[in-house]
């Protein structure tokens, strides 16, 4: 399929240090740093968005992208990756915008491309989970950016929900609303677990009792937020210190991948 990308003149190969084969991208606005890899392989079936972590500060393209794009092609799911804006381009909305341009190519070439751009559902990790949170909201996200259809459900992975002193990465926070001062107003707008609504995708959310970098009371509070709306949804918490291990190899967590497929298979909306 992504044989006919070519066709329309869409697709550029790139070439990521680390990785032997060039990889097929498409741009947004004719910057590098921003765009999708697509991994599409199936016609007419479930679509995987993948949002990598990074604090914003950069994009874990491989281990929490890439890598898991490929585990889903190899379930019958198709996936693009999103390499969205980070440092001074990641003040929010701007990252936000960069996913909506995401599912908009969706939209726009999924007739051609026979990609079903309506049953599609987003996989983010870490930071990129804050953005996966941040576009399911209907105030903020998919909804304000007239997209009729939300995701089908979320797979989240050791995710930051929150902006708080209590829960946020402070790396994260400054990039996406600045360091200079205490800004309550924005703190509080992009803490997501505060604006989950009883239309909210069904959420599996895993993460590490002692995660060094963003604390499991993320996860903790978004489950019973989402308890409270009566949203389905699973929590499993393994034991560790990790963080931003993608599948989870050599890790108690590896195994998550297809726990996560399961969920969806049962819960998906």
């Amino acid at each position: 399929m992504n044989e006919k990308l070519k066709d329309l003149n869409l697709i550029k190969k790139v070439n990521l240090e680390g990785y032997k084969d060039p990889l097929p991208f498409i741009s947004f606005e004719n910057d590098n740093s921003r765009g999708i890899f697509p991994f599409f392989k199936y016609e007419n079936a479930l679509t995987a968005i993948i949002i990598p972590g990074g604090g914003f500060d950069f994009v874990s393209i491989f281990n929490e992208g890439i890598f898991i794009a490929k585990e889903f092609n190899k379930k019958g799911i198709n996936a693009i990756v999103l390499s969205y804006g980070i440092k001074e381009k990641a003040k929010y909305p701007l990252p936000i915008f960069d996913l909506v341009q995401a599912y908009k190519f969706l939209e726009k070439y999924g007739p051609i491309l026979n990609v079903d751009c309506k049953n599609y559902i987003v996989l983010g990790s870490s930071a990129g989970a804050f953005l996966t949170l941040s576009f399911s909201r209907k105030d903020i996200g998919y909804h304000f950016y007239k997209i009729k259809d939300a995701p089908k459900a979320l797979i989240l992975s050791y995710p930051l929900v929150s902006l708080k002193d209590n829960l946020t990465h402070k790396g994260s926070r400054d990039n996406v609303i600045g360091s200079l001062k205490k800004d309550i107003e924005k703190e509080n707008l992009y803490s997501n677990e505060d604006y989950i609504d009883n239309d909210f995708p069904p959420c599996f959310i895993w993460c590490f009792n002692n995660d060094e970098l963003v604390n499991s009371l993320n996860s903790r509070i978004l489950k019973e937020k989402l308890d409270e709306k009566g949203i389905k949804n699973e929590l499993i918490i393994y034991e560790g210190n990790f963080h931003g291990v993608g599948l989870g190899r050599y890790t108690p967590s590896f195994g998550w991948f297809n726990l996560a497929l399961d969920f969806i298979k049962k819960n998906l909306k």
